[in-house]
């Protein structure tokens, strides 16, 4: 009896572990995403900026360009589909799991 709590303790330890992980690695890919986003803003606004007081010939299209560089690779597109994968079945779990607390709150 006593191996078995031990071992679940172990078990909600690192799933704990492995949610405050995934979520603070979110957050981060989040922040960075929208920083770099603000960045090319920022670069167009003062190219636009510059073009104007030049005089020269203004197209939007030339400020609104996609500069996003993928650095990406099978590897981190692998472990990327392994992430996901693991964020669907946790949520899986968890709807599930409230699914049953809901109705044994309501019985």
């Amino acid at each position: 009896m006593k191996a078995r709590k031990v071992f679940r303790n172990i078990i909600l330890f690192l799933f704990l572990i492995f949610i405050a992980i995934y979520l603070s690695a979110q957050a981060g890919i989040i922040d960075y995403q929208a920083r770099q986003k603000t960045l090319m803003t920022e670069e167009a606004i003062k190219e636009f900026e510059k073009d104007l007081k030049e005089g020269k010939e203004v197209n939007i299209k030339k400020y609104t360009k996609n500069k996003r560089i993928k650095y990406d690779n099978m590897l981190s597109r692998g472990t990327l589909e392994v992430s996901n994968s693991i964020g669907r079945g946790l949520e899986g779990i968890l709807k599930i799991f409230f699914k049953k607390i809901e109705k044994a709150m309501n019985n």
